[in-house]
């Protein structure tokens, strides 16, 4: 049985991801007493379509990407010497949330969540790049859970069930340190032995 799961990853964002950024495309303003400089890139037509702080030519603090034909944010993270850290975010074009989770040195560390016109899709938590915990993914356009699996340290180690539309646990497996132990189809509220 197949497991989807989607990491927050950057490929989808428009951030530079070098360990140093080229500024060579950016307006760039000292902040007198500091080692800081704003930066914002913008297009021919002089639309923002990024900007940050960067301290000794390495990006710190939040940066915005703004999509192109719109005042939107994007994109938003936070840098600490060119290293993600802290919250992530990524936006559609009515601002409303995409992607949510965080970072600790370019690591998935937190709350994890993607979105659909504003309504959850899935949702877990990560422990230093690894699963860890609950994970859920939910029905399309409902509130309703579909799948829902239990990680430790980035392993299926637990309760796996899987539910239908009402809500009921249709399928449910318990892992050990990503093997599977015991489990199948759920009937009346008895789960029926699968081996495979």
């Amino acid at each position: 049985m197949a497991f989807g799961l989607f990491a927050c990853t950057n490929e989808q964002s428009n951030l530079t991801q070098e360990n140093s950024i080229d500024l060579s495309k950016f307006e760039k303003v000292d902040i007198p007493g500091t080692n800081f400089q704003r930066v914002i890139r913008k297009n021919a037509d002089g639309k923002v379509l990024e900007e940050g702080l960067v301290e000794n030519g390495k990006r710190n603090g939040t940066w915005v990407i703004y999509h192109s034909d719109r005042d939107v944010p994007k994109v938003v993270a936070n840098f600490v010497n060119d290293l993600y850290n802290g919250p992530y975010f990524e936006f559609n074009k009515q601002g409303q949330v995409d992607l949510q989770c965080a970072y600790v040195n370019n690591v998935l560390h937190g709350y994890y969540a993607r979105y659909r016109v504003g309504r959850k899709t899935e949702e877990g938590n990560y422990k230093m790049g690894k699963l860890d915990g609950v994970y859920k993914k939910y029905y399309e356009n409902r509130s309703i859970v579909q799948q829902e699996n239990t990680y430790k340290d980035g392993q299926l180690h637990g309760k796996t069930r899987f539910y239908n539309e009402k809500g009921d646990v249709i399928v449910e497996y318990d892992y050990e340190n990503g093997q599977k132990v015991k489990g199948g189809i759920v009937e009346n509220n008895a789960t029926a032995n699968v081996e495979e």
